[in-house]
């Protein structure tokens, strides 16, 4: 399949020689800086260069570290004692579960035939965010995938963009509702609820000022958003974002999709409200 294969493309080897390049050449370089033998840095033992590889390469990270490399020279490996080359592959495997529900998703013909699954899917991730909220520790119990809570929210987050993009027909172009999505985003923020309403609250918001913002501002990357077919509504929540992905993945592989005439970034889907005003 196209799609999976440059997402594959697009994470793993990037991915592999960051790995490599943290092993090899930054962990050696601090290492030795530090005055210690390389010899001692060389080994095969858990924590060590090898165990970084080969327990990272498959995309989660059960290592950030090497030894303790950086632990006391930067502010994270004093404050918790742990070293962390570097802590932002965190997110790439949460990032490639997500391709994964856009591939099933095109393989059994959702996103051509039968859209409202993926609301059906949102609406029970929904239920297991909210399950999490009120007894973490029983949804723990009951199904330990999810005890960890990036794997319910991170999708959410994924699907929340991925619904505004297959039913953009029916969303009204308003601003009322353009406020009322700015003020829930920066309220969610506050007080609490950020994933379940007030990431949808921005996806709205991001297409809104795609319309409302002067036409000079609307400009702004559009040349990128062009070449560039995973940009997201819903990118403003979370890092490169998930919800990208099944976007893309409904403009590349069905025709019948909302935006499949549409490039798959707020811009592009701004420009086809604006018809509406």
């Amino acid at each position: 399949m196209q799609f999976l294969w440059h997402r594959v493309l697009r994470i793993f080897p990037a991915f592999w020689a960051a790995l490599l390049l943290g092993a090899l050449v930054v962990g050696p370089a601090v290492w030795w800086r530090q005055g210690r033998p390389l010899s001692d840095y060389w080994t095969t033992a858990p924590g060590g260069p090898l165990t970084y590889l080969t327990a990272n390469w498959h995309l989660e990270i059960s290592q950030y570290g090497i030894h303790d490399v950086f632990v006391a020279t930067t502010p994270y490996g004093e404050l918790t004692g742990a070293s962390v080359l570097n802590g932002s592959l965190w997110s790439l495997d949460y990032e490639w579960t997500c391709y994964l529900i856009v591939a099933a998703l095109v393989v059994l013909g959702v996103l051509r035939r039968a859209k409202a699954v993926v609301l059906l899917l949102t609406a029970g991730i929904v239920a297991l965010q909210v399950a999490s909220a009120l007894d973490p520790a029983r949804l723990a119990e009951l199904a330990p995938y999810f005890a960890d809570q990036r794997r319910i929210e991170l999708p959410l987050i994924f699907l929340w963009g991925a619904l505004l993009a297959l039913y953009a027909h029916r969303v009204p172009l308003d601003d009322r509702l353009g406020l009322l999505a700015a003020t829930v985003a920066v309220t969610s923020l506050l007080v609490g609820g950020h994933v379940l309403v007030g990431c949808p609250a921005i996806a709205y918001l991001v297409l809104w000022l795609a319309v409302r913002l002067p036409t000079r501002l609307r400009r702004i990357g559009r040349a990128t958003t062009t070449r560039t077919a995973s940009t997201s509504t819903a990118s403003s929540c979370s890092r490169p974002w998930p919800s990208s992905g099944l976007t893309s993945g409904a403009t590349c592989r069905t025709s019948r999709s909302p935006w499949s005439s549409r490039q798959s970034a707020p811009s592009s889907a701004g420009t086809s409200w604006s018809s509406r005003r």
